[in-house]
């Protein structure tokens, strides 16, 4: 749930399979109430609720089920309200934790702008050094080939 879009179409589905067993549990009471009975089999006789007598008028029987139903409604009401908090949690905890790694990141370009100026600079250092050396080697090289020159050029005394 870290990367905080997977949650949402979950609970979401979850919460529209709760909304239509809510929607077929109402049809089903309602239909009841009318008389009529979609699961019992056509040579079966019609049964009341176990909990609702026989002689009760159908005016109860639809009241009690209009209740349930009202109850049904107002439980899976309060799932959405549940989920879309749950939702809302999971967008801000997402956010947030987005802004962080943001800001981290944030600091860590500063760092390596930082880091590679530094090694710029030391660069541009070193490259100053290796022209002196190379200037002064050049300078020596003269150096020892006049000494050179003037060695070859003296014959030492016969003693």
């Amino acid at each position: 749930m870290r990367n905080g879009g997977s949650a949402r179409p979950d609970v979401e589905s979850q919460v529209a399979a709760l909304a239509a067993q809510v929607q077929r549990l109402g049809e089903r009471l309602a239909a009841r109430a009318r008389g009529e009975s979609r699961s019992a089999p056509p040579s079966a006789p019609p049964s009341a609720p176990p909990s609702v007598a026989p002689e009760e008028p159908v005016g109860v029987v639809a009241a009690l089920n209009d209740r349930v139903l009202a109850a049904a409604e107002a439980v899976a009401a309060e799932i959405r309200a549940g989920a879309e908090r749950e939702a809302q949690r999971v967008r801000a905890s997402a956010a947030q934790d987005t802004s962080r790694r943001i800001a981290e990141l944030r600091a860590m370009v500063a760092h390596h702008r930082e880091t590679v100026a530094a090694l710029t600079s030391e660069t541009d250092r070193v490259e100053r050094s290796v022209a002196v050396l190379r200037a002064q080697a050049h300078a020596l090289d003269a150096q020892l080939s006049a000494l050179e020159e003037s060695l070859g050029a003296f014959e030492p005394p016969l003693y």
